[in-house]
């Protein structure tokens, strides 16, 4: 439940209007990009910084605003600490506590991130809007990104073309809509650290190949494989392993090059004989929907940009 709380809970805001795209300056669509987006998919694992993000959030009304400060040692492990709430909240304590649970679910989920170039490439739709832009004092270019089908979000993104480390992003829905407006207002390359404490995973987590012929036994139980995927979607080759305090999960990761689909299942509650009836629930946040609940006794979690009708699909594959 945790998991889908990270995900699922805590931000709101008012919906803003995106400028129409007719007063866009002029650009070029290119078929793979700018050479940069090479650099892109292991920039927040291999790049050492730190910074202070002005995050912006419009999902629902009045508006969720903050500021964090953000680092990561180029070795995997990565902060993020919530500074300023800007917006009046009922209960600061209980949404600093939650913010500080879901630090990982933010660096790994809600940024902008290349997962597979590859897949992004044949999914989605580049072009450059600005290349003599800053953000933070640092040289980027703009690039505008479309998903060529099956779109849910439209994103105006900044790269710094040294690195490929996105030091802005802004994400629209299909109308025109902010969604989202994540910007550094300051940033170090090879920063000092002191003071941060990095972490990984919210919970030990190991990876396991999906082809190692080895998943009941690394589990103790059969995790939830999709046969079926949304359009665009591929399957990561390797699973998580995650020992939480209610016990193990297997998490299945499916990806069209930027948006993850994650489908999370645990042992079964019931044997293999025994009927009890399904119950799941469903929650949004923004652009991101999920299912929680147990289907035949398997406790399941489901989560992504899809539609739910898609996630529904994708589960019932893997139950089959």
């Amino acid at each position: 439940a945790l998991a889908l709380l990270g995900l699922l809970a805590g931000c709101s805001g008012e919906a803003k209007a995106a400028s129409n795209t007719s007063d866009d300056p002029a650009f070029e669509f290119s078929s793979g990009g700018p050479a940069f987006l090479d650099l892109a998919a292991d920039a927040p694992w291999n790049t050492v910084f730190r910074g202070i993000r002005l995050v912006k959030l419009y999902h629902e009304a009045p508006g969720f605003e903050y500021r964090e400060e953000v680092g990561a040692d180029g070795e995997g492990g990565f902060n993020i600490s919530t500074l300023e709430v800007l917006t009046a909240h009922p209960n600061p304590g209980v949404l600093l506590a939650l913010q500080d649970l879901r630090q990982t679910l933010s660096y790994r989920y809600r940024d902008f991130v290349i997962r597979d170039l590859a897949l992004f490439q044949q999914n989605y739709a580049i072009a450059i809007i600005d290349a003599q832009r800053s953000v933070a004092g640092i040289p980027t270019v703009q690039l505008r990104i479309d998903r060529m089908q099956d779109a849910h979000s439209a994103y105006l993104v900044d790269f710094d073309p040294t690195t490929g480390l996105v030091l802005a992003y802004q994400e629209y829905d299909l109308v025109g809509n902010l969604v989202a407006d994540v910007a550094f207002e300051s940033f170090t390359y090879d920063a000092d650290l002191t003071g941060l404490n990095m972490v990984s995973y919210l919970y030990e987590t190991t990876p396991v190949s999906m082809n190692s012929g080895q998943l009941q036994s690394a589990f103790k139980f059969d995790p939830l494989i999709p046969s079926y995927l949304p359009q665009g979607y591929s399957l990561l080759d390797s699973m998580d392993k995650q020992v939480a305090e209610d016990g193990t999960r297997a998490k299945v990761y499916m990806t069209d090059g930027l948006e993850m689909l994650i489908l999370s299942s645990m042992r079964p509650t019931i044997g293999p004989k025994e009927v009890t009836a399904s119950r799941m629930f469903s929650s949004d946040l923004g652009t991101w929907r999920g299912m929680l609940g147990e289907v035949n006794g398997i406790p399941v979690l489901i989560a992504g940009k899809v539609d739910l009708s898609e996630q529904s699909l994708v589960l019932q594959s893997a139950l089959d």
